[in-house]
């Protein structure tokens, strides 16, 4: 038992008279009335209530039953654990309600809810199958029934649920939603499209819904289906980031890098914490004056630096490559071994030998120390026949 019970056992037992007085009040409807107008820690106190004089009557010898009607207490102290998503206790007290001879069909509803919760999925059906036609009217019992089943690997009861739900409530489109992401996981991308067309043609659709189906599909290497759901609703909310940027990488995967860059400057200019995405794919879509332009903008100067270097080594203007040996040690961006290499090179292409030498002599990662020794030796070449590295 509790301690804390127990204390306040005792104390009821040195306070007969107070519980004399209290024992007239009728908990239960007073819980009722508190759970009714959502004041569940305060119904749990009055629960909390019967449950002490219980154990103090029992504490006494008392066979007296304080709880007369237990499948009502049952029922009132598993939906306020419902409530609270304390599914594990409150499946038992639905549970015990039912063992105590509870026989309003609902309780089977709360049940199923507060199994779910508790990802017991089998318990989940067998509780909507016991509550026969009150299951019928609530709208969230065929996506629980749905999912349960799913969770089984009963595919075919899965879809059923949900077409039941639908003929059972046809303006209702969560169920349409549900059936286009069970089409999604089984790789049904054609029907998962016309659902989805059909889905996001409802008014109630939000952007929310366009992200989901074409973050799916893209992520299921159906870029091109996912660009067309993502186009409609770059349209309809041509403004939000979100949006844009799956839009973007739904074109990456389908190896359209310009569009995929355009699409990443029209996002840095609403918010320019994506300016170096834009710099960097123009940079890899060949389009390097663009992507200076817009790394010139970036404000993580760690981040501005090491890509500018990117680009002007593929720009090949290493002398201005060179130059940026000094910043980059400022920052401490020498201390990663790839962009100390890649300073050397630049050095060493802008003839600046001795320096490129000294760079290379910090560098000890065992692929790029060999990619040092080599550079030396091309060096050392160069100084004895200057004409060769021209």
């Amino acid at each position: 038992m509790p301690i804390r019970i127990l204390i306040v056992i005792l104390l009821l037992i040195l306070s007969l008279p107070v519980m004399a007085k209290e024992k007239d009040v009728d908990y239960l409807s007073l819980a009722a009335i508190l759970i009714k107008d959502g004041h569940y820690d305060r119904a749990e106190a009055a629960l909390m209530k019967l449950e002490i004089a219980q154990e103090a009557n029992k504490a006494q010898g008392n066979d007296e039953e304080v709880i007369e009607d237990k499948a009502r207490f049952y029922t009132l102290k598993g939906l306020v654990q419902l409530k609270k998503q304390d599914f594990v206790n409150a499946k038992a007290s639905f549970q015990s309600a039912i063992q105590a001879g509870q026989t309003e069909l609902v309780v089977y509803v709360y049940l199923a809810q507060a199994a779910y919760g508790d990802k017991d999925y089998r318990t989940t059906l067998d509780a909507i199958a016991n509550a026969g036609e009150q299951a019928k009217s609530v709208k969230g019992l065929y996506t629980i029934k749905a999912q349960s089943h799913w969770k089984l690997d009963e595919k075919n009861s899965a879809w059923n649920a949900l077409q039941a739900g639908l003929d059972q409530f046809p303006d209702e489109a969560v169920f349409l939603r549900q059936q286009i992401f069970f089409l999604l996981e089984l790789k049904l991308y054609q029907d998962a499209i016309v659902i989805g067309n059909k889905y996001l043609s409802r008014a109630e659709a939000v952007v929310e819904d366009y992200l989901a189906i074409g973050s799916s599909l893209r992520k299921s290497h159906e870029a091109e289906k996912s660009i067309s759901i993502l186009e409609k609703a770059k349209l309809i909310y041509p403004d939000d980031t979100r949006v844009v940027v799956e839009l973007a990488h739904a074109y990456l995967d389908s190896d359209k890098v310009v569009v995929a860059a355009e699409l990443f400057q029209h996002v840095a200019s609403l918010d320019t914490e994506y300016m170096s995405e834009a710099a960097e794919l123009f940079r890899r879509a060949g389009k390097l004056g663009r992507a200076l332009n817009l790394n010139a903008q970036v404000r993580d100067k760690a981040k501005k630096l090491k890509q500018r270097l990117a680009i002007l080594l593929e720009y090949e203007d290493f002398e201005l490559a060179a130059a940026m040996d000094k910043p980059l040690n400022r920052i401490g961006l020498l201390e990663d071994e790839d962009i100390r290499y890649a300073t050397a090179y630049s050095l060493f292409k802008a003839g600046q030998f001795d320096e490129a030498s000294e760079q290379l002599s910090f560098i000890k990662r065992p692929d790029l120390f060999r990619k040092s020794t080599e550079l030396r030796k091309v060096m050392q070449n160069c100084e004895s026949a200057a004409w060769s590295c021209y």
